[in-house]
């Protein structure tokens, strides 16, 4: 069996899986676990959220399914007075970016270039494009901290982003890690 053909045989687990999740249609439920200095990470039925909470209010890495939003929101609000100011896309699977369009309407969006062409060429709702965009990263200072954003080439997908919450020694990888097997390359 050829490399690439191993890892479509360890993919297709993972697919159905995902298309399992994707099809239950039913609002999930999102758990907050702290993870240092101002971050935590929300788990809930897609990937996993990144927040960084503090004074300058409140910075989301991903956003899940558009039905999560509610859910996701519920989280926050047991964490932060504030909305949302910024959010970043780690790629552009729904799972990832499903709640843009309704995180969109509070939050700036930043994502790699690719991540706006792809979701430019699947839906093209104006609320749920990026509307920062980079090619190889940028910095945020937010938080009292340096949040650091870069482009991972040939990757999962070809714009998947790092996000390195620098002071909180914390860092969300979207898809670029699995505990249990390698990561789906789409």
């Amino acid at each position: 069996m050829k490399p690439w053909q191993k890892r479509v045989v360890l993919a297709l687990p993972f697919g159905a899986l995902l298309a399992l999740a994707w099809a239950q249609g039913t609002e999930p439920g999102v758990r907050v676990v702290p993870v240092g200095g101002a971050v935590s990470c929300l788990q809930g039925r897609g990937g996993n959220i990144g927040l960084s909470i503090g004074e300058d209010g409140v910075l989301m890495v991903d956003d899940q399914f558009p039905d999560s939003v509610a859910a996701i929101e519920e989280a926050i609000d047991g964490l932060s007075d504030a909305e949302p100011v910024f959010l970043i896309n780690t790629h552009w699977h729904g799972d990832h970016t499903g709640g843009n369009a309704h995180f969109g309407k509070g939050a700036t969006i930043f994502a790699h270039d690719n991540v706006r062409l792809r979701l430019e060429g699947r839906e093209g709702e104006p609320a749920r494009l990026p509307v920062v965009t980079y090619e190889d990263g940028l910095s945020i200072h937010f938080n009292g901290e340096e949040i650091r954003v870069f482009h991972v080439p040939t990757a999962h997908t070809d714009g998947d982003s790092v996000v390195w919450f620098t002071g909180s020694k914390a860092v969300h990888m979207g898809d670029l890690y699995f505990q249990v097997g390698y990561p789906y390359i789409d």
